[in-house]
């Protein structure tokens, strides 16, 4: 079969069609010299799918190639696609990390049907539009979808019945986990269709009788209200997403009032019965969890959505698991990042130094990234396309229970719940490494095969039993209440929240952004990718505590009306470090801003700096929405005006011309600063609060390149000298890190965790072997890159180190 899926493209890529070839490879090994297979055109890449399965398929990014026609002694007309970089995916149809070969290399194709002008005429049009800035590119590429979507009409021969009448026809999306597939819905007395716009599926047209629906939920997509998933009687499920509210108020209204609709639930009435049903012991805990997980929107089809369920167990290091022991327990209570009071008191610092919207979590409980740690080793392809080719980090990968809840309780950066896997014992599966993929090894020499197991488990399917089984026990029995208002309920939103420790970045909150109003297209895309990438906390079911078991009180809970961003933030204070979590402990305060002591080395009356002051405003231009990070000046002439800032985009101002030429997004987090090495690099290097480090193309105007999760809470700083990039971090440490042709590493070559606060900022001398790091106390640190170690700390400040510059001229 065909090994192709829509998960191989990029985040943004659009698959058109594909074209049966032959191929040439005259630099290619021997067997792959000329092959037979299928040749997609999408509008990022050419992607050749061979028939033989041991044969990589090999990816043609637009960026990185040049075509050209040529004909083969026989006469054939042949294109050859000229590389600079190709990647090359499933080899014996494996699902193994990329290999990027960034070498030069000729690849020749023939159509076996069709018109070669033609096809070229596509391939060039694609090709030209991948070379434009980024906006012009997101406008010109939409209006060739856009007209490619509405030139595709419903085939009426696929309909089953000739005496089905078509009551609806418009365009939508199935949606799968990562993947977005358009296609025309179509509505008939009798069945829902969905016919893909592309020729991407098996089967052209799906059919779905209306007599074997069970029920209809009413979903987001991307935070906006334009999705239906639909629940079959063979429990398989359906999510479509469509244009606008309105087309989807239109379907619902007319599917619920088919007559051949004869098995749905009654909505209205279910979460009232629900909850009383597990109130009289009725329903099992897992049960009742997942109704409200499908009751707030949450979907095995969107990793956005995931369902969530709670960490139960605290103890995974003991032989044998006493549930009769209250201290075997987690406190449902409190949401992960307040189970530890060191680090929620680090959370609340950070909260107090906040500006705009605040929170104290800077990663949500439940992301598309948390969902694939758990689920790696049973879709890898997920994961794969989720990296960009690669698995995580050995260090970082799925690998031992114990570590993954001790990392929850104790790293800056990770606040995971669980999912519905670790109580389902027939998914047990998903700590096994059935596959035997290369899941690297780590840095203490530890091959990552399957999961390490708590003592008390003596296999998978032993483990998820036993989660199970605590998952129904008394205590959580008893206690699952208080969870509830943490994740669905009163204590999701407003003062609640604050009171409970519980406020998540704004954006995964519903009703925190209006999509649909942004006509930017750059920008829309970059609220979206954030969105896609962050996660989203779940409606909001309750307004009120929710009962105990046993605790019957008569039908006073249905659907919570969901409230805007407003309420929640209408009511974010400065938080106090009081309450019961603190009651036991030494009073503690947020330090005030106090004034630096003296500068040193400093001449005040130095004619160069007293002409600072008669300098005087020649342009203002207001490029960001928030505040900026950093500014450098590039370009021939040093003309251009590059900078980052908190609205996560990177901006492009020309000197000459006086206008943004850019504008980009980079990440779903905050920019916190960047660098612009010198010499021939097109490459500006950013600083993420989403722990991550960013390489920036000028030329291709978009991101290329990326240290995934390089320290363990938001990068603060970075620097660079010659081929050594050195980042300084919140989680209180400084690393280096060598950039070579090759692109970005993963590994640092050395790491420095010398500070006892974060670092805000850093600098590195000219030759690379020096660096001078200071941190929120005042205090810098001089490191040897060549010894490896800090050899001077001068504490010079009271507060926040704000900028370190080395003198360049030595």
């Amino acid at each position: 079969g065909d090994r192709f899926s829509l998960l191989l493209l990029d985040d943004d890529e659009y698959y058109f069609d594909d074209f049966k070839v032959t191929y040439f490879g005259p630099n290619a090994p021997r067997e792959q010299r000329r092959a037979e297979g299928r040749l997609k055109l999408c509008s990022n890449s050419l992607i050749f799918v061979p028939q033989l399965a041991r044969i990589p398929i090999l990816k043609f990014p637009f960026p990185h190639i040049e075509l050209e026609t040529s004909r083969t002694n026989q006469g054939e007309e042949v294109f050859v696609v000229l590389t600079r970089e190709h990647v090359e995916m499933k080899e014996n149809d494996v699902d193994g990390p990329y290999t990027f070969k960034k070498e030069r290399g000729q690849h020749g194709f023939m159509l076996h049907y069709g018109s070669m002008h033609s096809f070229l005429k596509r391939v060039e049009n694609l090709w030209t539009l991948a070379r434009l800035f980024p906006r012009e590119r997101e406008e010109r590429l939409r209006l060739v979808i856009d007209a490619l979507e509405s030139s595709v009409a419903f085939d009426t021969s696929r309909i089953v019945n000739i005496n089905e009448t078509v009551l609806y026809d418009t365009l939508g999306s199935r949606i799968t986990p990562l993947v977005i597939n358009p296609g025309r819905i179509v509505l008939t007395d009798y069945r829902l269709y969905f016919q893909a716009v592309t020729n991407i599926d098996n089967e052209p047209v799906q059919k779905y009788s209306y007599r074997s629906m069970v029920r209809i939920c009413k979903r987001r997509h991307n935070l906006r209200p334009i999705g239906l998933e639909f629940f079959f009687d063979d429990n398989k499920s359906l999510f479509l997403a469509f244009k606008s509210n309105a087309h989807r108020e239109t379907v619902y209204e007319l599917l619920i009032s088919q007559k051949e609709m004869t098995n749905l639930a009654n909505e209205q009435q279910s979460i009232r019965q629900y909850t009383e049903r597990w109130q009289k012991g009725e329903l099992s805990n897992y049960d009742y969890l997942m109704f409200l997980n499908f009751s707030a929107g949450r979907s095995f089809n969107d990793l956005t959505q995931y369902p969530v369920m709670p960490w139960v167990l605290a103890d995974y290091e003991s032989k044998e698991l006493d549930l009769t022991n209250p201290k075997t327990f987690r406190d449902l209570s409190k949401p992960m990042g307040a189970l530890n009071p060191r680090r929620l008191r680090s959370f609340l610092e950070r909260y107090e130094q906040m500006e705009g919207d605040r929170f104290l979590y800077g990663t949500h409980y439940s992301t598309p990234g948390y969902v694939l740690y758990f689920l790696v080793r049973t879709a890898p392809q997920y994961m794969l396309r989720l990296q960009r080719g690669r698995f995580d980090a050995p260090d970082r990968t799925f690998a031992s229970i114990g570590e993954t809840y001790n990392n929850a309780l104790t790293l800056p950066t990770d606040v995971k719940e669980l999912i519905p896997e670790f109580y389902s014992p027939d998914m047990a599966d998903i700590f096994v490494n059935t596959a035997h993929l290369d899941l690297g090894v780590r840095s203490d020499g530890t091959v990552v095969g399957d999961v390490v197991l708590p003592p008390w488990a003596h296999s998978p399917y032993d483990f998820v039993s036993k989660m199970r089984k605590a998952l129904e026990s008394n205590y959580v029995r008893d206690n699952l209440h208080h969870w509830v208002d943490l994740i669905f309920g009163y204590k999701q939103r407003g003062s609640a929240a604050l009171d409970a420790y519980n406020v998540f970045y704004p954006l995964t909150y519903e009703g925190a952004i209006d999509i649909d109003s942004i006509t930017d297209p750059i920008e829309r895309k970059g609220k979206e990718l954030q969105i896609s990438e962050f996660g989203q906390t779940p409606s909001q079911l309750f307004s009120t505590p929710h009962p105990k078991f046993g605790q019957f009180v008569e039908s006073t809970y249905t659907y919570h009306s969901i409230a805007s961003l407003d309420s929640l933030f209408d009511h974010i204070a400065p938080l106090k470090l009081t309450g019961p979590l603190f009651d036991n402990q030494a009073p503690y305060t947020v330090a005030q801003q106090s004034a630096p002591k003296p500068s040193i080395g400093v001449d005040s009356n130095s004619k160069l700096w007293s002409d600072l002051s008669r300098l005087k405003p020649k342009v203002r231009n207001k490029l960001h929405r928030d505040k900026v990070t950093w500014m450098g000046l590039g370009g021939d002439g040093y003309d251009n005006i590059y900078s980052v800032s908190w609205d996560t985009t990177l901006k492009l101002f020309s000197i000459p011309s006086q206008r943004r030429i850019r504008s980009a997004p980079i990440a779903s987090l905050r920019l916190s600063d960047a660098v612009l090495p010198t010499g021939d690099s097109n490459l500006i290097y950013i600083a993420c609060w989403d722990n991550s480090i960013y390489a920036y193309s000028i030329e291709y105007g978009r991101a290329v390149d990326k240290i995934v999760g390089g320290h363990d809470d938001a990068v603060a700083c970075i620097g660079m000298a010659n081929d050594t990039l050195v980042s300084g971090s919140w989680d209180n440490s400084v690393k280096t890190w060598r950039v070579t042709p090759d692109g970005l590493p993963q590994i640092p070559t050395s790491d420095f965790i010398d500070h006892d606060t974060a670092v805000t900022a850093l600098d590195i001398d000219a030759a690379g072997v020096t660096i001078a790091s200071g941190d929120n106390d005042g205090r810098i640190l001089v490191s040897d890159l060549r010894a490896n170690r800090v050899v001077r700390s001068m504490n010079l400040h009271s507060n926040d180190i704000t900028q370190i510059k080395f003198d360049r001229a030595g």
